[in-house]
């Protein structure tokens, strides 16, 4: 069985990982706009970092479902006690 504090740290986990989630986003969008506007010249520094906030990105996500799953699963599992 889930206390109170188990289910608010999954919640406020999720949250800050959505948070975070939109951080790179908007940072990758930023870079977008950097080089669009010529403030960034270089195009393989520009790729580069293109490269790496969408990495980021997809680990963040797939890390977000992975904390949904387990707190599903486990939440499923104290159900059945």
């Amino acid at each position: 069985m889930y206390t109170t504090g188990e289910i608010t740290m999954s919640r406020c986990s999720i949250k800050y990982l959505v948070y975070s989630l939109g951080s790179c986003d908007e940072t990758a969008d930023h870079l977008y706009t950097l080089y669009e506007t010529k403030s960034l010249t270089d195009k393989k520094v520009y790729e580069y970092f293109c490269e790496e906030y969408d990495h980021l990105g997809k680990m963040i996500n797939n890390f977000i479902k992975s904390v949904e799953n387990t707190h599903k699963t486990d939440r499923q599992v104290s159900n059945i006690k």
